[in-house]
């Protein structure tokens, strides 16, 4: 109705000019108001003079309507200087009109002292309009009227910006205003004077914080913005929306350097300053929707440079919703609005490995504040348990404040007897030093292990049973930050290594091929087997056997019959048919067959016809000391003559050697015979030469003196018969000859092809 009225006044202006006359404008009817020091409203036609708002200057109070008309010469525009401006709220405005557009609406602090406003003719109409709340401040504008110059160039409109007033000739005005979520640094109004603009042309820029009352729709941007916002920034934005309403953040744009520039979004009950909302990166954020009428957005750069930054849409909602009540740890919802009405549900479920504590469906219930029926759910891991599904996820367990000591979890995984279980790791980052997860292949602790996992020894590769239960045993301390695993099972079809298959001329024993298992493999008489004898299903993506299959080969050869110790082998030929000889060293004599000659039996490996032999230590034993030699010597003498000692005979001048030079001391024929020499005793002979008288003489003498000697000693008279016979002959004898003297001597041993006895000499009794 007030705008209608004020629209009236103007074209009643507007006739009047028209017919030469000074315009009065209408004054709408306005409620009783108490008297003011300044009128409400009024006429001017001076070239000079001072508009004041009502009561001016104490405040100028509720529900206050006053109208003012300003007219100059036609020769003339108008100026208007600002001395002071200030109205309580945006209900509170003052309007300036040049005839045929707006200049502006301003409340609060909008004009400031010393701000000018150019009219582009020589008429200006203000109104002033409070409502009927908090009517405090007020204005005192000096207006001027003054010549009207020439044409002013064309000012442009700044970027972000827009436009009112195209007028360039002295006096005119044009007004500028910046788009959503840009602040104007300048004047917003340049007046033509004398041609040229009384100001410079403003800009409009992305401000670093800002004030925002009354908070109902708006934008708000990152400094700069589109361009990349600056280093080192701290800006903070407060936004008050009406009361019983909540402000919705909705992002278009969101472009941060990641982890180290933030946007902060606290909500006004939240405690500890803590905000809200973190929010980094590239990632455009979710809508978002405060619980009070209060926001705050705090951004926090780094000395790196900068991104380009984020706008956001802010918007106050009535307190008739319910609000979307969030998300929960480890689960998801079927909530997608921000809203929602009452009778609306939202239904929660907990990701797989955890189990849903509270109610899974919540439903906005009626009433002048809207609220949920029961607060979100809980998902939580359990410590254990016994599962028996085909396949499900365990996560580690959600930690128990209760209880900060030692925990032992224990899970039993049970499939159909037919399957076995496969494990795999969804995600495995144990961060304590003594926590572990470990995996037996059974129903219980005592089963063979299969794998133990920690911080040490992460998880890497899936875990197969080898039959359809499995223990699960998690062990952490006292402590909340043992970190996280996340396994999922399934039931697997028992897996087999391949048929390992059978050899031939062998057998094979085992035809269980799962995992674990063995086969064991021997081969058939005369072949032998080349290869492991026993081979073992190890687990695998297949399986496989951790040897190949075995051969049996023939056996050509018969087996190393060895060496004895202290002996020596001519031959390392083993074939069948070959044959190796033992002997022994110096000290040692041979017990055993001294041959062994390799062998074949049909059906059967090759064999050696006799045990290799032994080298037995020979007890010290010596030969017997030759003693002397009539006419010559032997060297050396030692009287301790061993087994395999030489001894070497020679003559004295004119004698001759008869028989071996040299004699060796050699080991008897048999284990019990006792050492000899390798030949009889040589006999050093005279040479043949004219001294048989003499040599005659000394026989007879000898022969004589050993008759005697029989003789006194009283030998038989058999004896004494064949030593005198044999005496005879000596002396009979017209040779030389050398008779060695007669021993005793059982160690010796006369070779079979020496047949030389001796003289045989005949002595009676008669001699």
């Amino acid at each position: 109705m007030r705008g209608a009225q004020f629209l009236a006044g103007v074209l009643c202006y507007a006739v009047v000019l028209a017919g030469g006359q000074t315009p009065v404008p209408a004054v709408s009817p306005t409620p009783p108001v108490e008297s003011y020091a300044a009128d409400c409203g009024g006429n001017y036609s001076e070239l000079s003079g001072e508009i004041l708002s009502p009561n001016w200057p104490r405040d100028y109070g509720n529900n206050a309507s006053c109208n003012y008309a300003i007219t100059a010469p036609s020769s003339h525009f108008l100026t208007l200087s600002v001395n002071a401006f200030s109205t309580a709220d945006e209900g509170d405005t003052l309007t300036i009109i040049d005839p045929g557009a707006v200049i502006g609406r301003y409340s609060g602090h909008m004009l400031g002292a010393g701000d000018v406003i150019n009219s582009t003719g020589h008429q200006l109409y203000l109104r002033f309009s409070s409502d009927s709340t908090n009517g405090t401040g007020g204005f005192n504008i000096t207006y001027r009227a003054q010549p009207i110059p020439g044409d002013c160039p064309d000012p442009g409109t700044p970027d972000y910006a827009s436009r009112v007033g195209a007028a360039l000739v002295p006096g005119s005005t044009v007004q500028y205003t910046c788009d959503a979520g840009y602040t104007l640094y300048g004047n917003s109004s340049l007046t033509c004077q004398a041609g040229s603009w009384d100001s410079p042309i403003p800009t409009c820029r992305a401000a670093c914080g800002g004030n925002i009352t009354n908070a109902t729709a708006g934008v708000i941007l990152s400094p700069g913005y589109p361009s990349w916002y600056a280093a080192n920034l701290s800006c903070t934005w407060t936004l008050s929306a009406p009361e019983g309403t909540s402000l919705r953040l909705t992002f278009t744009n969101f472009t941060l350097e990641d982890g180290n520039d933030f946007l902060y979004v606290y909500d006004a009950d939240r405690p500890d300053d803590q905000p809200e909302r973190t929010l980094t990166g590239s990632d455009v954020p979710a809508s978002w929707l405060s619980r009070t009428n209060n926001v705050i957005l705090r951004l926090v750069t780094n000395a790196d440079s900068g991104r380009e930054g984020f706008s956001l849409i802010y918007e106050s909602i009535p307190e008739t919703f319910c609000r979307n009540p969030g998300p929960i740890l480890h689960g998801n919802s079927t909530a997608a609005e921000a809203l929602y009405s009452a009778g609306q549900s939202v239904t929660y479920r907990c990701e797989a490995g955890y189990q849903l504590l509270g109610n899974a469906t919540l439903t906005c219930q009626q009433g002048s504040q809207r609220s949920w029926d029961a607060a979100p759910p809980v998902c939580y891991a359990p410590c254990g348990g016994n599962l028996t599904a085909a396949n499900a996820t365990i996560a580690s367990p959600t930690p128990d404040h209760e209880n900060t000591g030692i925990r032992d979890c224990y899970w039993q995984i049970h499939v159909d007897d037919s399957y076995r279980v496969l494990i795999t790791f969804n995600s495995f980052q144990l961060r304590e030093s003594d926590a572990y997860l470990a995996i037996f292949d059974g129903g219980d602790l005592a089963a063979a292990p299969l794998a133990n996992f920690s911080s040490t020894a992460p998880a890497v590769a899936d875990v197969y049973s080898t039959g359809s239960q499995v223990l699960l045993h998690f062990h952490h301390g006292p402590t909340d930050s043992y970190g996280n695993f996340s396994i999922t099972y399934f039931e697997a079809k028992k897996k087999h290594c391949p048929d390992p298959g059978t050899v031939e001329n062998g057998r094979r024993s085992g035809d269980d091929f799962s995992i674990r298992s063995s086969v064991i493999y021997t081969c058939n008489g005369g072949y032998q087997l080349e290869g492991r004898k026993t081979i073992i299903c190890k687990p695998g993506n297949p399986p496989t056997w951790d040897y190949p299959t075995p051969r049996c080969e023939l056996v050509k050869d018969c087996e190393d019959p060895g060496t004895p110790e202290n002996g020596q082998r001519d031959s390392d030929d083993f074939s069948v048919g070959s044959s190796v000889s033992y002997t022994c060293q110096d000290g040692y004599r041979l017990a055993g067959e001294a041959t062994l000659t390799c062998t074949r039996s049909p059906g059967s490996r090759p064999k050696w016809d006799h045990q290799m032999p032994a080298c037995e230590e020979v007890p010290i034993q010596l030969c017997h000391d030759p003693a002397f030699l009539h006419y010559g010597s032997y060297d050396p003498k030692t009287h301790h003559y061993r087994v395999g000692s030489v001894v070497t005979f020679s003559c004295d001048p004119g004698y001759v050697l008869k028989g071996s030079k040299n004699l060796t001391c050699l080991m008897g024929n048999s284990r019990v015979s006792t050492p000899r020499w390798s030949n009889a005793y040589p006999t050093c002979e005279k040479s043949q030469v004219k001294a048989s008288s003499v040599s005659s003489g000394n026989n007879t003498a000898l022969g004589v003196g050993l008759f005697v000697v029989l003789a006194l000693l009283g030998v038989g008279g058999v004896v004494a018969y064949k030593w005198r016979r044999k005496i005879l002959e000596l002396l009979q004898k017209n040779k030389t000859s050398n008779v060695p003297p007669s021993f005793d001597n059982p160690m010796y041993e006369v070779p079979a092809n020496n047949t030389d006895d001796g003289p045989s000499v005949e002595v009676t009794a008669e001699a």
